[in-house]
């Protein structure tokens, strides 16, 4: 179950899964939080988090250019302008919510808004990023490669990562402690 606003956090809630994309490490620990009071009271112990974030190790324009054409059309959506606007970017969704056309609004987005909703940067800051969403009590991330000519898949980005990720079957550092409903 995707989710952002309160009504989808309960339907979250009474799925396997609640699954976040685009959003900031502190939107992220909001709705964890919230999922985790929801959880208690409306649900099993089994509804986990997942994140989908967007990742390029070294990106290039081209990377960052499909990243701003991905976050285009959230600015003006509810509760993704309000996490932007919290993140700093009040000026920029105000500018969506007049309904520029697509390419004016691409053009207006700043690269540090970018680095909020994306891990962008060399392996190791991609690395550290990561541990901002495993920190908001994100149960899983999935990254999500940003396949370019130059790096067509995003397998340059995978394989920069791969030293600096639990290999499969290794058990990843514990990211929170489970709570009284055995999360």
């Amino acid at each position: 179950m995707a989710a952002f606003g309160p009504s989808a956090v309960r339907t979250a809630a009474r799925a396997d899964r609640m699954v976040l994309n685009l959003v900031t490490p502190a939107s992220a620990a909001r709705l964890v939080e919230r999922l985790t009071d929801v959880a208690g009271t409306e649900a099993g112990p089994g509804t986990r988090t997942a994140a989908w974030v967007t990742t390029a190790v070294h990106p290039g324009g081209e990377a960052i250019d499909r990243i701003r054409r991905a976050v285009v059309g959230y600015l003006a959506a509810p509760g993704y302008g309000e996490m932007f606007t919290e993140a700093g970017f009040a000026e920029i969704v105000a500018f969506a919510r007049t309904g520029p056309h697509p390419r004016e609004l691409m053009a207006a987005i700043p690269d540090e808004l970018l680095r909020e909703v994306a891990l962008l940067g060399d392996a190791e800051t991609v690395r550290k990023r990561l541990d901002g969403h495993a920190a908001a009590g994100v149960d899983e991330v999935a990254l999500v490669p940003v396949s370019t000519e130059a790096d067509p898949g995003g397998v340059a980005s995978l394989e920069a990562l791969a030293g600096l990720l639990p290999a499969p079957g290794e058990q990843a550092p514990p990211r929170r402690p489970p709570d009284e409903a055995g999360r």
